[in-house]
């Protein structure tokens, strides 16, 4: 295999992989921007709010939907991984 085309596949692999790892954890972003402001209790209450609703009362379509994007985000990264393969 020549330099060039392993460069390529390294590189549409690592970039499917990036994606689909953002895509995967968007749920989680809200509460990862709070605690890196050092909010540790709402990084806690955004995470919970983002992915299960309130806490006392779970909604089933926020939990449906944290659970489509996360699949959708694996589903990404192993389509990267074909398609590098191909190249």
């Amino acid at each position: 295999m020549s330099a060039p085309r392993k460069i390529v596949r390294t590189a549409v692999n690592i970039l499917f992989k990036v994606a689909g790892a953002a895509i995967a954890t968007a749920p989680l972003h809200r509460g990862i921007r709070d605690g890196a402001a050092g909010n540790l209790n709402q990084m806690v209450l955004s995470w919970t709010q983002d992915t299960v609703g309130d806490p006392k009362q779970p909604d089933i379509g926020k939990i449906m939907g944290t659970v489509a994007t996360a699949g959708i985000g694996i589903f990404i990264a192993w389509l990267g991984g074909q398609i590098s393969r191909r190249f």
